[in-house]
C-alpha cells in the first residue's frame, strides 16, 4: 500500500514539474523587458572586417539584462572565427567583453549578450565595439537600420555610418521581481478584452496554475 502511494507522489511531481517548468521559463524571461524598437533594416548589412565595429548607446533604464544583435552570415554556417563584443566607457576603458565562436552565429537571428547586473548605469554614454580575434573564411554581417533610430553613432573603423543605427535591442530587468509582475500585466492589459484586464490576468493565471497541479493528481490516481 505505502508502496502505490509512493509511486503516486513520485508520478505527480515528476509530471508537475515537466508542466510547470516550462512556464516558469517563460515567466522569468517576461520580466525582462526590451524597449521600443521599430525601425527596418537596410537591404544590405554591414560586414564585419579587420575594422572594428562600434555603436554608441545611452541605456534608458538600470538593469540592462541583455543586448540583442542581428547577424547575417550569408546562410552559410561560419567556422573557425572568433569574434570580441567589448562595451566601452566614455574613457574608452573595457567594462564588459564576451567572446562569440561565429559557428555559434544564426543566419538573419538575434545573437543575445547577457549583461551582469549594474554594470551600465542608466542615462551613460557606451561604446559597443564588435571585431574579430579571429577572421574566419566565409563573411560575418551586422544589420543597421535605415534611418536613424536611436541616440547614437554607428562607425566602421574611422568612417561614420551616416543616418544608421546597429540594430539593438536593449532589455531590462527589475530589481524588484514584484515590480517586473506590475509591469508585464501592465503590458498584457494593454491588448486583451476588457474581461482579463489588470487583476483578471492574475487571477486567470493562478486558476490555470491550480488546475495543471490538478491534472498529473488525476492522472496519476488513474494510473495507479
Amino acid at each position: 500500500m505505502r508502496s502505490g502511494k509512493f509511486k503516486l507522489t513520485a508520478v505527480i511531481i515528476i509530471i508537475a514539474i515537466v508542466i510547470l517548468s516550462p512556464i516558469f521559463y517563460l515567466i522569468n524571461n517576461l520580466l525582462s523587458f526590451p524597449e521600443s524598437f521599430d525601425c527596418k533594416q537596410t537591404r544590405q548589412p554591414i560586414i564585419l572586417s579587420d575594422k572594428s565595429l562600434v555603436q554608441s548607446f545611452t541605456p534608458s533604464q538600470k538593469n540592462l539584462a541583455t543586448i540583442s544583435l542581428k547577424v547575417a552570415t550569408y546562410n552559410k554556417i561560419v567556422s573557425g572565427g572568433i569574434i570580441l563584443i567589448q562595451i566601452k566607457n566614455k574613457y574608452n576603458e573595457s567594462i564588459f567583453e564576451k567572446q562569440i565562436r561565429t559557428i555559434q552565429l544564426e543566419d538573419n537571428k538575434f545573437t543575445k549578450i547577457k549583461i551582469p547586473k549594474e554594470i551600465l548605469e542608466k542615462d551613460s554614454q557606451y561604446y559597443l565595439e564588435i571585431k574579430f580575434l579571429k577572421t574566419p573564411k566565409e563573411k560575418i554581417a551586422f544589420w543597421n537600420t535605415d534611418k536613424k533610430c536611436y541616440p547614437g553613432l554607428l562607425s566602421l573603423g574611422d568612417k561614420e555610418i551616416e543616418k544608421s543605427n546597429l540594430i539593438m535591442y536593449l532589455q531590462y530587468s527589475r530589481e524588484n521581481k514584484l515590480a517586473g509582475i506590475n509591469d508585464l500585466v501592465e503590458r498584457m492589459s494593454q491588448y486583451k478584452a476588457l474581461w482579463i484586464k489588470d487583476k483578471n490576468i492574475v487571477l486567470i493565471f493562478f486558476v490555470y496554475l491550480i488546475t495543471l497541479l490538478i491534472f498529473p493528481i488525476y492522472i496519476a490516481k488513474k494510473i495507479f
